[in-house]
């Protein structure tokens, strides 16, 4: 039982820290401004032990759109009563960023795409203390943040590197 309390409490503390990617109510850019990014297309998985997000399907809506599907999440990480989104690229400060949207919800979710090739991908979620995302409603304060991130190299601290299937 001791065993067991230890696990959850540094499951709690790693949540606090390393969390599923904060759900904002703003989104960096305008929606569908870029055109789909073709490499993005196929089945996507990591093996990165701490990420919510397991494995991937991204299939083209449309020129600008994908169709997000999570496929297999790990359940103590996975905190989205949903699995499927709508997601566009955005640029911002030289950086690109996948941005997903809940089919049936409100919140963005953004992931910062540091490296892409046809079998590949790094990307880092953008996600900040939960006590400051309740004040990133606007897109100004959102790409503050992200600057800061930017600037201070913040993402690189959390990359995951998937493998297309």
């Amino acid at each position: 039982m001791k065993k067991i309390l230890q696990y959850l409490a540094c499951t709690a503390i790693l949540l606090s820290f390393y969390g599923c990617p904060s759900g904002f109510k703003a989104t960096l850019g305008n929606p569908g401004e870029e055109k789909i990014e073709s490499k993005l297309l196929g089945k996507w998985a990591t093996s990165h032990e701490n990420t919510a997000v397991e494995a991937c399907t991204i299939t083209q809506k449309d020129k600008n759109f994908y169709n997000v599907q999570v496929t297999k999440s790990n359940d103590l990480l996975y905190g989205l009563e949903t699995d499927t989104f709508i997601g566009w690229i955005t640029k911002f400060d030289g950086e690109t960023f996948l941005c997903l949207k809940e089919e049936d919800g409100d919140n963005y979710y953004h992931y910062n795409i540091t490296d892409l090739t046809a079998n590949s991908m790094v990307s880092n979620a953008v996600s900040v203390n939960t006590e400051i995302v309740k004040d990133f409603n606007t897109r100004e304060l959102l790409r503050k943040e992200v600057r800061f991130k930017i600037k201070e190299k913040e993402f690189a601290k959390d990359a995951v590197t998937w493998t297309k299937q």
